[in-house]
């Protein structure tokens, strides 16, 4: 991450940015060669037209809706589409009018856009920190503690009850 975000700081420490970048590379074609060779054994055989313009733009809405940045928001972002498409699915088969699923996944991709350009996720991933703020924002405290919000409670407006 930090020669992609500034590559003179990255260099600055010591880190040697064109030899991690060249690693990067590598280890990622290799993650595709394996899924490719998954996506192969599991077809027993694939070629180009298999790969439609659809598919393809579902995966990148994927990417696009969770966030670039973060692997979670990849993996967040494709259980959001998955969702949209199959519930747009069962609409097209119930009412008989193709082509919703696409206006769906088009319209959240839209929206996702517009109110948050990075993705849901930015460039946070999901773990502690994260969850932390997550749990102290829906009103929960520190180790369990709960956080009253009513200034009638016994303890008083934003106090923390053991």
């Amino acid at each position: 991450r930090a020669t992609r975000e500034d590559s003179t700081a990255a260099e600055s420490l010591g880190l040697n940015v064109i030899r991690l970048r060249w690693v990067a590379w590598i280890i990622s074609g290799f993650l595709m060669g394996i899924g490719g060779a998954v996506w192969a054994q599991y077809n027993l055989a694939f070629g180009p037209n298999q790969f439609y313009f659809t598919m393809t733009t579902t995966l990148l809405g994927m990417l696009v809706i969770g966030g670039l940045s973060s692997v979670s928001g990849a993996v967040i972002g494709a259980a959001i589409l998955s969702l949209v498409t199959e519930a747009m699915r069962h609409v097209e088969t119930s009412t008989g009018v193709g082509g919703l699923t696409q206006i769906a996944m088009a319209i959240v991709l839209l929206a996702v856009l517009y109110w948050r350009p990075d993705g849901l996720m930015g460039n946070r991933e999901v773990g502690g920190a994260w969850l932390s703020t997550t749990m102290k924002r829906l009103g929960h405290g520190h180790r369990g503690a709960v956080v009253r919000r009513h200034a009638d409670a016994e303890v008083g407006a934003g106090e923390v009850e053991s």
